[in-house]
């Protein structure tokens, strides 16, 4: 069964590690521009630098969902591209894809249900001391492969 193939959105990329929201300076293309993979789509800025966006697509601007000036959190699509009839619908609400945070989510964590972490750094099975000691027995590594 052949459905509508489905546009891809750009994420607006989170410029640094303490970045939660960028400032749209200028958009570069506008709906309808055919773009390449690296193309770039906009100017952003936060409150140190300016940036530009490139394409992570190929294909025609089906959609910019939000305007010069305006105030966009971090990784939330900010246009969609795609061929023209493809299905846009839920990639405005839409951030980081499923694939990409699949990863983080699917990572057990060794230390329960209350660690955020997804396994990324060690832990213990009880109490660390200054020395990096679990009561006198070196403390495992329990990262996830």
């Amino acid at each position: 069964m052949e459905g509508k193939e489905m546009a891809v959105g750009v994420l607006m990329p989170k410029a640094g590690i303490t970045v939660e929201e960028c400032i749209i300076t200028e958009w570069l293309k506008k709906k309808g521009d055919h773009v390449n993979v690296g193309d770039i789509l906009f100017t952003y800025e936060t409150d140190k630098a300016s940036f530009e966006c490139e394409s992570t697509a190929e294909g025609e601007i089906l959609e910019i969902f939000y305007e010069e000036g305006d105030e966009v959190p971090v990784l939330v699509n900010v246009c969609a591209v795609g061929q023209p009839g493809d299905d846009i619908s839920g990639i405005k609400e839409g951030t980081a894809s499923a694939a990409e945070a699949a990863p983080a989510a699917a990572a057990p964590s060794a230390c329960g249900s209350t660690c955020t972490c997804g396994g990324s750094r060690p832990h213990s099975t009880g109490r660390i001391n200054a020395q990096g000691r679990n009561h006198g027995r070196r403390v495992r590594d329990y990262r996830v492969a």
